[in-house]
């Protein structure tokens, strides 16, 4: 995660801001790869640790309500994690 985001943490500090002055950011995870999980349980499991990381990235607590991640998942031959940052 650090390799991913370093390079690039001039796009990850407005919603780091826009976090800490009380309002919504919504994390979206994508899971590339592999069989399709559950939705319920098993898919947001499965990303916990991306999730952790991009929250400790922006120095958010990924329990808080301003925090609302959502998750989605793309079947097949490739593995990878996509991160999509929205407020």
């Amino acid at each position: 995660m650090s390799k991913a985001f370093g390079p690039h943490l001039a796009y990850v500090a407005p919603f780091a801001v826009t976090f800490h002055s009380g309002k919504i950011v919504r994390p979206h995870f994508t899971r590339i790869g592999g069989r399709s999980l559950d939705k319920g349980v098993n898919l947001p499991s499965s990303l916990k640790a991306v999730e952790d990381a991009v929250a400790w990235v922006m120095g958010a607590d990924d329990g808080s309500p301003n925090w609302s991640a959502s998750f989605a998942q793309e079947p097949g031959p490739a593995y990878g994690v996509r991160v999509e940052l929205r407020k």
